[in-house]
């Protein structure tokens, strides 16, 4: 199986899903903040609030995720010329500081909760409300890891991620309610707390990955080995040098060079570099493949390429670089 976005799909379908997904999200959002400021209401539970302004803060980073992937999926033009996805990266990372704020919020009322205490009512209801949260988050958290596996969106993973610690965050609700239905009053805020924590620590994994994503952090290791032995497999590549990835929203950037026989003419040493083009976009449909070609005496197919090369830094050095230290 490859890794990566699905060969099935163009760029006009991954786009597509992208922008169903971040409607779907924002749309589950709002349902959830109505149902959740009722439930509010009815407990005066300090648990559910967390919830509650949790998916406040969800509405308003997906309602900003709209903006950003309509931005991010428009094609290259003649400022940006390596096209838009840039925006998903910073929508992600403003996605993360108000996800990290909310929770800094949520400690604090946990922590005054319990100091003064309350009883709850109206358990019951603020129960069937979060077993719907459960579920209805559930199917959107199915959706997202659909979409994800289909176009490795940035700005759809950090969603996802967010929405499927929800989850977690509702089972603890539910558990809190159960229990503060039999007098423990002190369990409502104490789990409050414990969300908060976990809500900053979801805000802190999104903020990394859109910190690698806008630092242009190689793509994983296991990509890189399959795009290389896609690479290799070519007639006529003698080695591969000085590879590079990156990623920019759902589109993968990678650069290598291309040892090719010397002995070739000009028309077969390009056509070598097309096929691999060719084959690296046909399994990573949303990658932009930079080939250059390199002369190179002929050696012995056994030793074609060495993919533990690649961990080599001076295999990683631009031409530029090397004639530099010559």
């Amino acid at each position: 199986m490859r890794t990566g976005a699905s060969a099935k799909l163009d760029t006009i379908d991954m786009n597509r899903l992208i922008k169903r997904a971040s409607w779907a999200a924002f749309g589950v959002s709002i349902v959830l903040i109505i149902f959740k400021v009722i439930a509010w209401v009815l407990t005066g539970s300090v648990v559910i609030l967390t919830t509650f302004v949790d998916s406040l803060m969800d509405a308003l980073s997906t309602g900003l995720n709209l903006i950003a992937v309509r931005y991010a999926l428009q094609p290259a033009d003649d400022d940006h010329r390596f096209g838009h996805g840039k925006a998903e990266g910073l929508a992600a990372l403003t996605q993360a500081t108000f996800i990290a704020g909310s929770a800094f919020f949520l400690m604090i009322q946990a922590v005054d909760r319990l100091l003064h205490p309350r009883d709850l009512s109206d358990t019951g209801i603020g129960l069937s409300i979060m077993f719907f949260s459960m579920l209805v988050t559930a199917f959107l958290v199915i959706y997202q890891r659909y979409v994800i596996k289909k176009t490795a969106s940035l700005v759809i993973k950090a969603v996802s991620l967010n929405f499927s610690m929800d989850l977690v965050s509702n089972f603890f609700v539910i558990i809190a309610l159960g229990l503060s239905s039999f007098g423990l009053t002190w369990v409502d805020p104490v789990f409050a707390l414990f969300i908060g924590c976990l809500i900053f620590y979801n805000a802190y994994q999104i903020g990394i990955e859109a910190i690698h994503g806008l630092m242009d952090r190689e793509l994983p290791d296991a990509m890189k080995a399959d795009i290389l032995k896609l690479a290799a497999s070519v007639t006529n590549i003698q080695n591969i040098h000085s590879f590079r990835t990156r990623q920019s929203g759902s589109l993968f950037f990678i650069y290598l060079h291309l040892d090719i026989p010397r002995d070739l003419s000009f028309q077969d040493a390009h056509t070598a570099s097309v096929n691999v083009i060719n084959i690296i976009q046909k399994h990573y449909p949303n990658a932009e493949v930079f080939a250059h070609q390199d002369p190179a005496d002929r050696h012995d197919p056994a030793n074609k390429h060495d993919p533990s090369n690649q961990h080599n830094p001076a295999n990683h050095q631009n031409p530029t670089d090397r004639r530099n230290n010559n």
